[in-house]
């Protein structure tokens, strides 16, 4: 495992996205990644709003995780010294500062 990368995917997700996790699965796993630092927030919401248990598994299988894979693929794609950097100095600053605006 790496400080960046992909966050490591529940067997339950590999299993029901084989394709596209077998692609991320390609990159080493990280405590911190892209996907963690971009869609956090908004998954946030988007599981606030779910009255039910059923409600937000259907919500986090159809709108989650579809856009943290590809978020996972982009930086799997981009992957350099400068955006692990970008990353770190954003997570650090997420920590520090919670309100702190993450994509800049």
């Amino acid at each position: 495992m790496s400080f960046v990368g992909p966050r490591p995917p529940l067997r339950e997700y590999v299993e029901r996205f084989p394709v596209e996790y077998s692609q991320v699965l390609r990159t080493r796993p990280g405590v911190t990644g892209l996907a963690t630092l971009i869609y956090h927030a908004h998954e946030d919401k988007i599981m606030a709003a779910c009255p039910s248990a059923e409600a937000t598994e259907r919500a986090y299988y159809r709108r989650c995780l579809p856009t943290k894979l590809q978020l996972d693929m982009i930086y799997q794609r981009r992957r350099t010294l400068a955006l692990d950097l970008w990353i770190v100095w954003n997570t650090v600053m997420t920590v520090i500062i919670p309100n702190w605006k993450r994509v800049r």
